[in-house]
């Protein structure tokens, strides 16, 4: 289905990403409060789906920034939750091939693998990086329901992982897109 006014398509998010959320990161039990909130919010602990709307993926870091960081605010608790998420993608059949090639891609091969390490995720983004300088990246996303801050803290822990001490800041944002700015 495409949207009307961007011609960017609705996303589907593969099973992969709320694994490494709810049983990885976080272990959410069936029959529990946070269970119910998150069938609530389109996922279901005890069936999963192989593939999810975006829709769904946002509704449920919602939930989860509610339950799991009370007290921050929703942009402050997803950028979090995305840097927690990558212990926990790291941890499923999709995620564990990656965490052992984060080091040997280094930092900049990271970044501009980072279109296609996305797609084994969502399929409904568009991205692209390139370079603005000296250890300076431009990560650009364009999606129907862009989930920023998810992505940037993801987009942080990654780099870590390859050495660096990264930084990454919201440098534009927009309804259907947003720009990082990563520094290291």
């Amino acid at each position: 289905m495409m949207a009307a006014s961007s011609g960017l398509s609705d996303g589907l998010v593969k099973h992969s990403v709320f694994e490494g959320l709810f049983v990885h990161m976080v272990q959410v039990r069936p029959g529990t409060r946070f269970a119910a909130t998150l069938l609530q919010a389109g996922y279901d602990v005890a069936r999963p789906q192989s593939v999810y709307p975006t829709s769904v993926l946002q509704a449920v870091l919602v939930a989860a920034a509610r339950e799991l960081l009370p007290g921050r605010s929703l942009p402050e608790a997803q950028w979090e939750l995305g840097r927690r998420f990558v212990e926990g993608f790291f941890k499923t059949l999709a995620g564990r091939t990656l965490a052992l090639l984060l080091p040997v891609f280094g930092v900049e091969g990271v970044i501009k693998q980072l279109p296609r390490f996305f797609r084994m995720g969502n399929d409904g983004s568009v991205i692209t990086v390139s370079p603005r300088g000296e250890r300076t990246w431009h990560f650009e996303l364009r999606d129907r329901l862009p989930l920023c801050e998810f992505d940037a803290g993801i987009i942080e822990e990654a780099l870590r992982r390859c050495g660096a001490a990264p930084q990454v800041t919201v440098a534009e944002r927009g309804p259907e897109h947003f720009v990082l700015r990563l520094h290291w």
